[in-house]
């Protein structure tokens, strides 16, 4: 089967590629090596697939970017006999215009929003992706596959972080507070296995949810590790969860991150928005408290006990990180 981007003709759209990409889960239209559009889909079964969300990046509208991905996965479609659900408003609206593609058309079973990629941060929402309306004010910049921070990226965790992560989640004081939502690593062996088990999580997770490296922009070295959860006992409460390497704290990374992460729980509007979240902290660890308490969480009275441990929740409205204070010294500690 021909890629339809190669059967475009003239203007922008010839110089695009159009591929899949099946660990993520998406068709992405790529000029220059660079992803300027996604389609996230998921087969359900070998003959059915829900097309769930279209993203063109800003500066790439109106050069039928959109098309292309959709002509794309109607292909693939096709060559497999299958039948298409087309959850995107986008996709439907292309169909609509395109009636000779009715036939495919299947209803679409209800299932919660996940991520789709392998940073596990969505673009599912219904705006574009390229959130900037907190740009000037907190210096976030929630972009496609990552997180941008003054000093750091929070981007996908990858095998080849194996070392970092064992180094990172085997120190003694890390792993003094890390539990539960990270278990003690005894070897690079379970290094590996853990990397890999968030890995599929995260391009699974629904939306906000996932795990990521926090990578200095100045010197690529990863300093810690930030997490969007929930767990079985409270799936409606996301937790938020965060590691920095004994060498990186007191430099205020944890508080950047965690405020990024917030900013990216609270991104997400509509009837799956979030309005509310969690940390989950021993009273004795001051440098937890003091990063919580820095981007406006306060304790809400409830504690969990967990491993011989008491852990107090924390809780953060969405409100509260607008009107949070800006603390960017960077004496202030971890």
């Amino acid at each position: 089967m021909s890629n339809p981007a190669e059967r475009s003709s003239g203007g922008d759209a010839a110089q695009i590629d159009v591929i899949t990409n099946p660990i993520n889960q998406q068709y992405e239209a790529v000029r220059s090596g660079t992803v300027i559009g996604l389609l996230s889909y998921r087969w359900t079964s070998v003959s059915h697939v829900e097309l769930e969300h279209t993203y063109v990046a800003p500066g790439e509208r109106g050069h039928h970017v959109g098309e292309l991905l959709v002509e794309h996965a109607i292909g693939i479609v096709r060559s497999n006999g299958a039948r298409l659900a087309p959850t995107c408003s986008y996709v439907s609206d292309y169909i609509q215009r395109h009636p000779e593609h009715a036939e495919l058309v299947v209803p679409a079973v209800r299932r919660p929003r996940r991520s789709t990629h392998r940073a596990g941060i969505d673009v599912a929402s219904p705006e574009p992706f390229l959130h900037d309306q907190h740009e000037d004010r907190h210096d976030v910049r929630l972009e496609l596959l990552q997180v941008r921070t003054p000093r750091m990226v929070l981007r996908a965790w990858d095998l080849d972080d194996t070392d970092v992560a064992y180094e990172l989640f085997s120190h003694p004081s890390v792993t003094r507070w890390m539990c539960p939502v990270v278990p003690r690593i005894q070897s690079r062996d379970e290094a590996a296995r853990l990397l890999d088990g968030w890995i599929l999580e995260s391009n699974h997770a629904p939306v906000p949810q996932g795990r990521w490296a926090m990578e200095r922009q100045d010197t690529g070295e990863v300093i810690g590790s930030i997490h969007l959860t929930t767990s079985a006992n409270s799936p409606d409460a996301l937790t938020l969860w965060w590691q920095v390497a004994p060498g990186a704290t007191g430099e205020g990374f944890a508080s950047e991150a965690t405020h990024a992460a917030a900013h990216l729980a609270f991104s997400f509007d509509g009837s799956d928005g979030i309005d509310s979240l969690y940390a989950l902290i021993e009273p004795a660890n001051d440098r937890a408290v003091a990063t919580a308490t820095r981007i406006g969480m306060r304790p809400d009275g409830r504690s969990y006990e967990y491993d011989g441990s008491t852990l107090n929740r924390y809780r953060l409205d969405r409100p509260d990180l607008e009107e949070a204070r800006e603390r960017r010294s960077l004496s202030l500690t971890d």
